[in-house]
């Protein structure tokens, strides 16, 4: 009988490197930045996106990559050797890193912001020159404290003007003065022991109001007389008659 030939059961190192092709070498040049990639030819585009993902945080659907013109996203799916590619071939990537996407929406947010920021940075210095605490005139007042019969100031309320008005304020002078309406004649009486001065509601563009550090319960209160920017300042005015105070005047609030 003949003997049968022996099995062969191994590939030769030939076979078994043609059955599993070794990586090569890809360049990916980005702006002035040179990546390296090792794939084998079978690896596919989407294999090639994701590896210059992790090497330069790009995401692969912000990838662009120029090899004999640009490799479209349909072509994900198609092997190293389906696109031509070779050892040692030259690829560009245009993209743009996650670093420079979040820097340009700080910078876009902080563009869309500045308007908002310099708006309050000029109604701040406005509002420094309608009133400035460390200003001398105004310490010489603040620094007196309430006047004895000031009507106590309460944080968190709004309370109607009392019928007899508000007593216990200070003007620009130190001088106590009682704070009035008139709803007649839509007029503010300020009276002081001295004299009375009546202004008519239609007079005041606006009321300002500023805190007193220190006394949570009163405020400093502006009447803006007029377009040429004279003031009336009222000093520890009660905080909980704030709202109705600026609602009797100006109609709202």
């Amino acid at each position: 009988w003949k003997r049968d030939p022996p099995c062969l059961n191994y590939l030769s190192s030939e076979t078994r490197s043609m059955s599993s092709p070794p990586p090569f070498e890809i360049t990916v040049k980005h702006g002035k930045d040179l990546y390296t990639v090792s794939l084998p030819p079978t690896a596919t585009l989407a294999d090639l996106r994701e590896n210059l993902h992790s090497q330069t945080t790009i995401a692969p659907a912000l990838q662009k990559i120029m090899f004999r013109g640009a490799l479209k996203s349909e072509d994900d799916g198609k092997t190293l050797t389906e696109l031509k590619l070779k050892p040692k071939s030259k690829l560009m990537l245009i993209g743009t890193k996650i670093q420079e996407v979040m820097n340009v929406t700080t910078a876009l947010e902080k563009a869309k912001a500045q308007p908002a920021l310099d708006e309050l940075k000029d109604a701040k210095l406005a509002d420094a020159e309608i009133f400035d605490p460390e200003d001398t005139a105004h310490k010489k007042v603040l620094e007196k404290g309430p006047p004895a019969d000031a009507t106590p100031g309460i944080e968190n309320a709004n309370d109607p003007i009392p019928r007899l008005g508000i007593q216990g304020v200070a003007d620009k002078a130190s001088s106590k003065i009682r704070l009035s309406f008139k709803a007649n004649t839509s007029e503010l009486s300020i009276s002081s022991p001295s004299s009375t001065r009546s202004v008519g509601f239609g007079s005041i563009s606006d009321i300002k109001d500023y805190e007193i550090p220190g006394h949570p319960g009163y405020r400093v209160v502006v009447l803006m007389l007029g377009t040429k920017g004279s003031k009336y300042y009222f000093y520890w005015f009660p905080v909980n008659y704030l709202r109705a105070f600026k609602r009797t005047i100006l109609g709202f609030f």
